[in-house]
């Protein structure tokens, strides 16, 4: 990954992009105002998933009663040995490319990303 550098191109280019989420919203912006948005980081929805919903579905101005019947049984777990596939150098690569890119949207949103500066990386 170390060698690609910012013009890469292939499938390595569009998993980086994925990741610039200022440049994701600032798209969105250019059609919706700030207030039609509501942003809400995996963390928060990982951390709290019936609150999460709840303000989701108070942002959407409907009924939140049917949060209390989701499902938040987590249905996505890594498979055993796949973080055995990126090496360290890779991981803190990864980290530093996106600082840029998490502080954009730091900026934009008014709020802090900071620990994504500081992922340890994921074990097994």
């Amino acid at each position: 990954m170390a060698g690609l550098g910012p013009c890469a191109q292939g499938k390595w280019r569009t998993y980086l992009d994925s990741g610039y989420y200022s440049d994701q919203l600032e798209r969105f912006l250019g059609y919706f105002s700030r207030d039609q948005l509501l942003v809400i980081a995996f963390e928060e929805l990982a951390r709290c998933p019936s609150e999460t919903m709840r303000a989701v579905f108070r942002f959407l101005a409907v009924d939140d009663t049917p949060c209390k019947a989701i499902d938040f049984r987590r249905l996505n777990r890594s498979l055993p040995g796949m973080w055995e596939h990126i090496s360290d150098a890779t991981w803190c690569w990864l980290i530093e490319h996106y600082r840029s890119h998490n502080r954009r949207l730091e900026e934009l949103l008014g709020r802090s990303f900071e620990s994504w500066n500081k992922a340890t990386r994921p074990v097994g």
